[in-house]
């Protein structure tokens, strides 16, 4: 049986051909959201938002009460509102946050956290981490290979910033023994075999990361952007984790590719095995 995701802002052009696109592809029944919406593509299923209420907050809604697995949107909608509805509706006892997905030119990596948290300390940062791994082997299907970034690699800094991402790449392979960690690391250290094998000799991650997760929102925005475009990789997302069911807020500027193709991640996403909790605690 074909999982199904909802897709808020339906009326968009960009959404509608999207949801063609995904019923021909078969993977995915795609069902629309919004306060009117005409007559749709065969295969294309709608749920009418009531009057008064928003389209993202009733897919939100939604979503707990449903046979739906997911929901997509911010074509047309801001992302605080998208966020916001995230976190009123579907909001779990984790720590909330978000990532990317990057296509780099060999695969696809995490970026976290990009979106909630302005400056998390170790515990949260190590959360943050935790949850993009498991995010990252869901969405993928792929072994998590984590590194915590800095602006040092193995002391060669000293700095309360730094020390932050020690403490926290202690607090999280003390409670994620299974996860493949290192840290404190630059990012060309976390990304380039041969650097790696300078700075980080005998690191079975350094040089192949392919979790990074970020010191702070801002150094992970930024990155995530530059990598876009100045680097010419492509960006999906934002996913925001640590809410009770999948929740992606698109880019205004996103594509009819960008659209199907996060679709077809969160439905192949929603057959993966439930991850491991991930609660690093500060000791």
């Amino acid at each position: 049986m074909k999982v199904r995701v909802g897709l808020a802002d339906g009326r968009d052009p960009r959404v509608l051909q999207a949801a063609e696109r995904l019923v021909e592809l078969g993977e995915v029944t795609p069902v629309l959201v919004d306060h009117e919406l005409g007559d749709l593509p065969h295969g294309v299923d709608h749920l009418v938002v009531p009057a008064g209420e928003s389209g993202v907050d009733y897919l939100a809604r939604t979503l707990e009460h449903s046979d739906l697995v997911g929901g997509v949107s911010g074509s047309l909608t801001t992302s605080a509102e998208v966020v916001r509805a995230g976190i009123r509706n579907l909001r779990s006892e984790d720590l909330v946050c978000g990532a990317f997905a990057i296509e780099h030119d060999d695969g696809w990596k995490t970026y976290a956290d990009c979106v909630v948290v302005p400056e998390p300390d170790a515990a949260q940062l190590a959360v943050i981490a935790a949850a993009a791994a498991d995010h990252h082997r869901s969405l993928f299907d792929e072994v998590p290979r984590v590194a915590m970034l800095s602006f040092s690699t193995g002391g060669s800094a000293a700095h309360p910033r730094v020390a932050l991402v020690r403490e926290a790449t202690r607090l999280l392979t003390a409670a994620r023994p299974d996860l493949e960690v290192v840290g404190e690391v630059q990012y060309d250290v976390a990304i380039d075999a041969a650097v790696a094998a300078r700075k980080a000799p005998g690191s079975t991650v350094a040089g192949r990361a392919n979790v990074l997760a970020f010191p702070s929102l801002e150094a992970a925005n930024i990155a995530y952007k530059v990598a876009e475009r100045v680097g010419g990789s492509r960006a999906l997302g934002s996913f925001l984790l640590g809410l009770s069911r999948p929740w992606v807020d698109l880019s205004r500027g996103c594509s009819i590719d960008d659209i199907v193709e996060t679709v077809l991640l969160i439905g192949r996403q929603s057959s993966a095995p439930h991850p491991m909790a991930a609660h690093p605690v500060a000791s």
